[in-house]
């Protein structure tokens, strides 16, 4: 152990990544850390413990190695992980998978509720200045990074096109150098359909306590999961109203950023 990464997927959250992240820790070559969002280079605690801290999650035997971070691009936090990712890793590779703007936020809206870290219908929550619809501002969240680096060291794919093999996958290989091979179907599952978690399994699993969980009998591990989640009406309410309607200055807002990185990258992303 102990290098610099080839490469990092610096979002966007709710886009694919942790697929990606595992159909590339497969590829033969490619060895990959067992935690996939270090966080290094926003979080201030992980970053003062220092480069080779960092550099000790990458096998340095290993021909290619990365990570993915999508909180990179979190717009609160953009401009100073372009930062220091620039003084860090001035070479490496940089992936952005962006999906489309408003199912990306419906699902983060979803996330947070299975969380149990948000409690407000989907229409409340969604305003133009909240997480959910600022982090679908995708050129606002890749300014940092295309003002630093050269274009031929950051890919933009769709994740429609990832999933759906509309040649992303092809795209991402080449990008990293690696040699052509075929896209795995597997897909992470996505938040809706699942129960809640309660504030104990939240906590449990920042923790790190749940990996234990996965390592007790089957019938256990299901009694406990049945304690630490909750399938209330509440609960499926809240989910429900995610397919609500979208405020019309949210919509405006999403496309006009929308518009500036379709300019920027010179292809339409998604029809209006």
């Amino acid at each position: 152990m102990a290098r610099n990464p080839d490469f990092l997927i610096i979002g966007a959250m709710k886009a694919g990544t942790t697929s990606l992240f595992r159909w590339l820790g497969r590829l033969e070559g490619v060895e990959l850390p067992d935690t996939k969002e270090i966080h290094f280079f926003f979080d201030d605690e992980r970053w003062n413990k220092g480069v080779d801290w960092y550099r000790s999650f990458f096998d340095d035997a290993a021909a290619i190695t990365g990570e993915a971070s999508p909180g990179y691009t979190d717009p609160a936090r953009a401009d100073l992980a372009a930062s220091r990712i620039l003084e860090t890793l001035p070479d490496a590779r940089l992936i952005f998978v962006a999906r489309h703007p408003v199912d990306r936020f419906r699902s983060h809206y979803r996330h947070w509720v299975q969380r149990g870290r948000e409690r407000r219908p989907f229409p409340e929550a969604a305003t133009v200045d909240s997480e959910y619809v600022t982090r679908s501002m995708y050129w606002t969240s890749l300014q940092p990074y295309f003002q630093r680096f050269p274009e031929s060291q950051l890919l933009v794919v769709r994740f429609e096109d990832l999933i759906e093999d509309g040649g992303a996958w092809e795209s991402i290989l080449s990008h990293l150098g690696l040699p052509p091979s075929p896209r795995p179907t597997d897909q992470q599952n996505p938040t809706e359909g699942r129960r809640g978690y309660s504030k104990l399994f939240d906590q449990l699993g920042q923790s790190g306590a749940m990996k234990r969980l996965g390592k007790l009998p089957k019938p256990l591990r299901r009694a406990g999961m049945k304690l630490l989640t909750s399938d209330s009406r509440r609960y499926r309410d809240l989910i429900d109203s995610s397919r609500g309607q979208v405020a019309a200055s949210v919509e405006a807002a999403l496309w006009d950023d929308i518009a500036k990185l379709e300019a920027q990258l010179g292809s339409t992303l998604w029809p209006r």
